[in-house]
């Protein structure tokens, strides 16, 4: 498949824009949009010979252009190479037409985890057997030690929708070793990350 598949549900829930809707937001607004490294150019200013680089994000809507002026690229520079999986935070600018975005910082796709994640959501059905999904989730979360509060959310008959803050010897890191196995333990649509 396609190496964006692997990681489409975190460029949903990380993103605050996409290709598709990037030309909605008014010029010089602050967005994060995360995607793929489709093309890479890196350059100098004819001013003072400083690097910079010019690339073309890739999403599953689409490609967009961005500029990381030298500023920017001192501090990110390193993190830029072609098919890397990264979220980009900058602004819209629209001065020729098609909206570009001009570069601020850039996080790779393991740090957003940690740098974007307010708190974990885990939705769990209620069917009699929570006892042994609960020793799952606690075995889980306990390898995974960190800050962040970790939500359980239990869906009953009729969609009846119950949440509990589990306790805070159960708060985690995340990481995306941690979104994998409470999807392989419990389906993927049962976890979100909330930002």
């Amino acid at each position: 498949g396609h190496p964006l598949d692997r990681y489409r549900k975190e460029i949903k829930s990380y993103s605050t824009v996409n290709t598709a809707t990037i030309a909605n937001r008014r010029d010089q607004e602050e967005v994060t949009i995360g995607g793929l490294v489709n093309k890479l150019k890196l350059t100098q200013t004819k001013k003072n010979n400083e690097r910079m680089a010019i690339l073309t994000l890739e999403d599953p809507e689409g490609m967009i252009d961005m500029l990381v002026f030298p500023r920017s690229y001192k501090e990110c520079g390193h993190l830029l190479v072609k098919d890397a999986i990264l979220f980009f935070k900058g602004n819209v600018d629209k001065k020729e037409g098609t909206p570009k975005l001009l570069v601020n910082e850039v996080t790779t796709i393991q740090e957003a985890h940690k740098k974007f994640t307010r708190s974990v959501h885990v939705r769990l059905a209620v069917n009699g057997g929570e006892g042994e999904s609960l020793k799952n989730l606690q075995e889980i979360l306990s390898q995974h030690h960190g800050s962040t509060p970790v939500y359980l959310e239990f869906m009953g008959e009729n969609n009846a929708r119950q949440q509990m803050l589990v306790d805070r010897s159960l708060f985690v890191a995340p990481s995306e070793n941690l979104v994998q196995s409470l999807q392989k333990t419990f389906g993927e649509e049962s976890i979100r990350p909330v930002i």
